[in-house]
């Protein structure tokens, strides 16, 4: 467990302050965008609408988890 908390894992927070104001839009080209850089990434979501975290695992191309 100690190796686990010694590694550092990179994470990005996109945050906005009303729904409907771009923040799947921007993950989803961020996400392309370090995946094509060779990056794994793990999509998170907050809330009920599990429309985004499916487009959200699309563009990961693994599960989109929502917290």
């Amino acid at each position: 467990m100690t190796q686990l908390l010694n590694h550092f894992i990179p994470r990005v927070v996109i945050a906005g302050l009303k729904g409907g104001c771009g923040k799947t839009i921007l993950t989803l080209g961020l996400i392309a965008f370090y995946r094509q850089k060779g990056l794994n990434i793990v999509p998170f979501k907050k809330g009920p609408d599990y429309i985004d975290a499916g487009w959200l695992s699309c563009a990961a191309g693994r599960p989109c988890y929502n917290l």
